[in-house]
């Protein structure tokens, strides 16, 4: 047993590395071993597993070091050849051998943050902090790196190491090199597009927030009605750039999904799902289909815009005119 577990017998490269004397060695990242990039198969159908079934290691690349104390975090880098950071894994080692697995994917999509209740639905609470991730019945947040080599880089303490390691391609797959970068790329284009419309859709839960508490606190101050029909005509606004990107009838509950249909993220977010499997190209119908989506996102995007510099501005000036505090935008994205 070391640090993390069990190890697999014959993986004992780690033990090779290990320099004889460890007196002066503080930490230590050893050369990880080529990984094959395996897509899954069909496997068989159990209820209960069998005693003799046997249970593969975890999918991905094995990534090994050696630390001398738990004092100092690690953090490992995974960047392409171009110096692209691909992955960022912290971790706190604990003193001898380490492993962890990359599963060969890379940093997820950001998170759609609700600041407000479904529509229509008074009873879904919110967290502590005030919000709840929004639903999307297939999610997609990360997709696979292609074949190719990588640079491992580890930081422990005041000490820096650096390994390559090559992501081999699945030897029994059908899809040709040229195929993966295909695909990737698409995948990278729908990768960055939620995250837009994530931009899109927090900035806009933000704002909605800041009305429906400021719109009760003018109920509280007797304020004129001139500045709650200014807030509701403004929410109304964002609701509608909102409604155009996820669902907001969804409470993540029940068979929401079955009930109401699917909004641009969640169609962006299904055909991420669809063109990342195997390792095949996108078909043409599925580049029909984002090119259709991008430009809905587009569209979207141009209307927060003018609505920021309208409507938005107009409500502003208003409550300056009236001695109260602007919207404050959401600065995190």
């Amino acid at each position: 047993t070391y640090g993390r577990g069990i190890w697999i017998l014959d993986d004992i490269s780690p033990l090779q590395q290990l320099p004889k004397d460890l007196t002066n060695t503080k930490a230590l990242l050893f050369k990880p071993k080529d990984a094959y990039r395996f897509q899954p198969k069909t496997s068989t159908m159990q209820i209960f597993p069998e005693p003799s079934f046997g249970q593969d290691p975890p999918t991905g690349a094995s990534i090994n070091y050696w630390v001398a104390s738990d004092k100092d975090s690690v953090k490992i880098y995974i960047t392409t050849t171009n110096g692209d950071t691909v992955k960022t894994i912290k971790e706190k080692g604990k003193p001898g051998i380490n492993r962890i697995w990359w599963n060969f994917n890379g940093m997820p999509t950001k998170d759609f943050k609700s600041r407000t209740q479904p529509q229509g639905v008074d009873w879904v609470a919110l967290d502590k902090d005030r919000t709840r991730n929004v639903h999307i019945a297939i999610p997609f947040k990360e997709y696979p790196v292609p074949p190719g080599t990588y640079t491992v880089s580890m930081v422990a303490g005041d000490q820096k190491f650096k390994e390559t390691l090559n992501v081999l391609k699945d030897p029994h797959s059908e899809g040709s090199l040229a195929d993966i970068k295909l695909q990737t790329d698409l995948l990278a284009n729908i990768h960055k597009d939620l995250n837009q419309a994530a931009d899109i859709v927090n900035n806009v839960e933000v704002m909605r927030r800041q009305l429906y508490d400021l719109r009760d606190m003018l109920k509280l101050k007797g304020h004129k009605k001139e500045l709650l029909d200014a807030a509701e005509k403004l929410d109304n606004a964002l609701v509608n750039v909102e409604g155009k990107l996820v669902q907001l009838k969804y409470t993540g509950t029940g068979q929401d999904d079955c009930r109401w249909p699917e909004m641009l993220a969640g169609k962006f977010s299904y055909l991420g799902s669809a063109v990342a499997t195997a390792d095949f190209p996108p078909t043409n119908q599925q580049n029909e289909v984002y090119a259709s989506l991008k430009s809905r996102l587009n569209d979207s995007q141009m209307e927060l815009d003018k609505l920021m510099k309208g409507e938005l501005a107009a409500f502003t000036k208003l409550l300056q005119d009236n001695n109260i505090g602007s919207i404050v935008l959401d600065s995190k994205k």
